[in-house]
This record gives structure tokens, sequence and C-alpha cells, in this order.
């Protein structure tokens, strides 16, 4: 049978991982002197892949050198990797670091990852590429992430391959369930999996289990490669769109094996995320030969800080730890840090409701009590007098921010409905993301306050915050329902096809979104204006935007 077939290859996949050597050396990197170039490879083209690292970068010293826009990746059209190749030798004399994702730069791509087909032995061939830059600059720092390729639960082939249109559901029950069985020996679970694998064309089930195996294989080889020749500063493994059972936690399960067998784990992370990945490599190469920075960790409702949030298969307060310490902090182990407080107060709104709600079904606010985030008041004023960095990492809702948190956060910023003694001055030393999943909000807010921490550039600050501002409060969480709304009532169009009335859609959305940030930026006295906006993908899931900044 397939299923059986996978759980072989699984268990494979384990022996290996239990039989692999341990000849790790010294990875150490050298001290990172302030500023120089940085040459940087996105996951692909979308905002939230690319400019949104170059807009965070401008809080650093760094000078970022990354290909132009129509070289890289276009939605289903690989990246021209001839040309890639050519820039990297153009670029690299004088480089200090290199920070890339791995997708990109071996298949050309996230989604030509997910869809491609080239042999496991053509995508390895890149990897020599990597190797010759590495003798050639011996002395430059290598950041580079890689995506376990997600499963997920429904059907739509938008990013996936076209089969998932029909059984991507099917796909992923028959993954979770065989999981499952594997980890907890029941056989109705194998049951299960059969019954889902059975609905699924032997081909397609046949070519899905190919490319993971492809997929894992390469991965598998990028820690070789590190295990045996030092060859990257840090590898940031992501689990992107996942649940508590599937192969991709399997495999994901197999990588943490090897790992810690081969003594990398000062070297390689591997956590829930993906989307926000380069935003956390940015804050690890920053923080090189720096002191590292300490989170002060309060959440809303300790209570239910282990619950496991949509998209994820860990605890949320797992994800965290994971997420500063791939970033290059740590939490402080006390309330008090060398009695200088910590660095960063990290203020975690999470939920509390038995599943995470998605941001579009939540209450209103005029339902709600600012009394739902005590315990957040007595950490902020002594954060405030000790100059610390106050992080707002918005977990309440899954695919936007909570619109009541904003709220409060504006009212903790005015003298006259706040203690002036706990009250935050503005956006200068504020941070905050609740955008898309629990992964791609906690790496952004702390990477973010990392950056800021250790840089100061208080200005940019308040310039990237009001694109979390716009995207993940106004848009994700209140205009882009609105906009769906008018197009099932109204229009003809498809949501996730925009392109026969782009110019329409660009123009309906610009003007709300600019009327939000007029109010946004009057609330905290900034000279910011919204440029224009657009549709990377031609669908309303995501957009992106220009802000002036003069």
């Amino acid at each position: 049978l397939i299923a059986m077939g996978a759980l072989v290859w699984l268990l494979l996949v384990s022996s290996l991982v239990l039989c692999a050597p341990c000849t790790h050396g010294n990875h150490d990197p050298a001290p990172l002197s302030v500023g120089g170039k940085v040459l940087f490879l996105p996951l692909d083209e979308r905002f939230t892949t690319r400019f949104i690292f170059l807009n965070m970068a401008q809080m650093t010293p760094f000078e970022i050198v990354t290909p132009p826009m129509e070289f890289i990746s276009q939605w289903r059209t690989p990246a021209n990797l001839t040309y890639i190749d050519h820039w990297l030798e153009d670029n690299l004399p004088g480089a200090k670091a290199l920070v890339f994702s791995s997708e990109l730069f071996l298949y050309g791509g996230l989604i030509t990852s997910r869809c491609s087909n080239d042999s496991t032995a053509s995508i390895l061939s890149r990897l020599d590429v990597l190797a010759g830059i590495k003798a050639r600059y011996p002395s430059l720092l290598i950041f580079v992430s890689a995506v376990v390729m997600r499963i997920p639960a429904y059907n739509a082939n938008f990013e996936e391959p076209i089969y998932w249109g029909t059984y991507g559901y099917d796909l992923f029950e028959f993954s979770y369930y065989l999981d499952k069985y594997y980890v907890l020996g029941n056989s109705s679970d194998l049951a299960v999996a059969e019954s889902y694998r059975a609905k699924v064309p032997a081909d397609i089930v046949t070519e899905f289990l190919w490319r993971r195996e492809r997929n894992f294989n390469v991965t598998l080889a990028m820690l070789g490669w590190q295990r045996n020749a030092s060859s990257f500063t840090h590898l940031f493994i992501t689990l992107d769109d996942n649940a508590q059972y599937g192969l991709n936690i399997k495999e994901a399960n197999a990588l943490k094996q090897y790992v810690q067998q081969a003594g990398l784990q000062s070297y390689v992370s591997i956590y829930p995320g993906a989307d926000e990945v380069g935003l956390t490599m940015l804050a690890r190469l920053a923080s090189t030969g720096q002191r590292p920075r300490s989170f002060q960790v309060v959440y809303r409702d300790p209570k239910t800080q282990d619950y496991i949030p949509n998209y994820e298969g860990q605890p949320m307060n797992l994800t965290i730890y994971d997420q500063i310490t791939a970033a290059g902090g740590y939490i402080a182990t006390s309330n008090i840090e060398d009695d200088a407080g910590a660095d960063i107060l990290f203020l975690v709104n999470n939920y509390d409701t038995p599943v995470q709600v998605e941001a579009p079904d939540q209450p209103s606010p005029s339902t709600r009590s600012s009394s739902e985030f005590s315990l957040f008041v007595p950490f902020i004023g002594p954060a405030v007098a000790n100059g610390a960095v106050i992080a707002f990492a918005d977990n309440r809702f899954s695919n936007g921010g909570d619109l009541f948190l904003s709220q409060w956060m504006s009212e903790i910023s005015n003298p006259s409905t706040f203690p002036k003694s706990a009250m935050i001055d503005g956006l200068a030393l504020m941070t905050y993301a609740g955008w898309n999943t629990d992964g791609n909000k906690l790496g952004t807010v702390i990477s973010n306050s990392i950056v800021l921490s250790l840089f100061g550039d208080k200005a940019h600050n308040q310039w990237f915050q009001c694109y979390r501002y716009l995207e993940d409060l106004q848009y994700q969480a209140l205009i882009r329902q609105d906009l769906q709304a008018y197009i099932g009532m109204v229009a003809t169009d498809n949501i996730s096809f925009l392109a026969p009335s782009l110019a329409f859609y660009e123009e309906y959305i610009y003007k709300p979104l600019n009327s939000d940030l007029q109010a946004f930026t009057k609330l905290y006295g900034l000279p910011y204006t919204l440029e224009s906006m657009y549709y990377p993908w031609n669908r309303t899931f995501e957009i992106g935007m220009f802000i002036s900044y003069d």
C-alpha cells in the first residue's frame, strides 16, 4: 500500500538520522562590524517576503543589495537562476553577508518548490554553487532559510500543484492520520489514513510523496553539508501551515533529531513560520557580535500560553521561545534582568478560546473591556522608564490583528486616558505585528524589536509600524472582508483573480487605507502618506503598499 510505503520511507529517514555521525566542529562566526554590504535573496516576490525585509533593513546600517523584481520568481514562474548566479558573482566581492532563501536559490521560488518536477540530483547540484562561494569567500556570513513543505487542509491550488484543487483535503487527512498512527500506534488511525488515500488517484499520491521525499532529502543534504563543512552561519528551517500531526511534522522531527545528534543546535533553528523568516535572518545578522537582547515575556492570559494556534503544530509558548532564540535573543529568567530591566518587554495578546478565532470573526470592540489587558499594565511603566522596547505580539486571532488591542494601544499613548507614569511615548519604541499565522506575527515583532533595540532608529521604526497598522489591522482584520463581500454581492470577479479589474480594486482599497493612515498619523503626529497599494498575486489575500518616508 502507498500509505505503508510512506511509513516505511519515514522510518528509514528516522534510521538515517539516528545513524548520522557527529563530526561537528567550531562554527562560531567572527564578530560583525557595524554596517557593510548584505546580499539578499527573498523567498519570492511578494511584499511580505521581499519589501518587508527591505523596509526593516532601513533601521540598520547595512547596505542591502537584492536582485531586481523581474529576475526573481513571479507566482508560478520560477526565478531566472542563471541571472541569479551571475548577480551573485558580480556582487559578492566586498559583501559581508549573504541572506537568502533556499527555495528561491535552489528551486526558483516558494511555489516552484511545491510544484516543480526537477530531480533531487539537479536541485542538489545547485548546492555546488554555494560550495564554490564559501571556498572563495571563507569569511562571508551566510544565513539561509528552508521551508518544510506545507500540507494545507483545503481544496485550492493557487499556491499548490494543480491536483490540490480536487484532492488537497484528502491528502491532508491522509498525511495527518498516517503520522498520528505512527506517533500513537492506534490502528484505527491507519485505517482512516487508508480511507483518505483511497479517494486520491494512485499516481497523484505517488507524486505527492515523491516531491515530499525530494524536498526532505535536499534539506537533509543542507544539514549534512553544515555538519561536515560548517558552511552556513545559521540555517533556519520553518514549518509553513502545519498541524499537530502530518508528514511535514514527521519530517521536521526527523530533522530536529539529526540536528541534536550532530550537535548543531546553536547553528540550526526549526520552528513554525515561513514568510517572515527573512526578518529573523536580518535580526540574527544584526545580533552577530553584539550583546544578545533579552525579552521579558508577559502573557495576557498565562493559563492558555500553551494552546496550539491555528495552522501550527506546537504550543504558542514554545514557538515564542524558538523564534526569540532563532532571531538571536533570549528570554530573561526573572522580571528584572541585570538590575536594569530586559531590553524588550514582550506583551503577548494570546487567545483563550478552545480554538483560535479568525480575525474577521472577532467580537466588536464596543463589546469588550480594557480589563482584558490588565496584566500588561504593571510591566509597562518600569519598561518605559528603563528605555525598553515595548513589543505587542498580537496572537489573539489568526489572519489579522485585534482591533480592540489597537484601540487600547492608542489609549496608553495618550496622557488623558492613561497614567503618565506608565504611558508609552508614541510609536518610537513600540513594535507590533498581527498578520497571518502566529509564526508570521511572532517572527516579525521579535525581529523588529531586536533591530530597534540594537540600532535605535526611532523614525524608521514609526514608519514601519504604519505598515503593520494598515496591513495587519485595517486590511486583514477589516477591509479585506468588505472587499470580498463587495465582490461576492456586486462584481462577477473571483477573489483569487482580480486581474480583469485590477486597477479598479486597487483604487477601491486605496481610499479606505489612505483614510485610515491619515487618522493614524494624525494620532501619533507623523508625516507619512500612502503613495500606492497593489495586489502582489492579483488576489485579495495579500497586499503590498508604499508609504512615503521624508
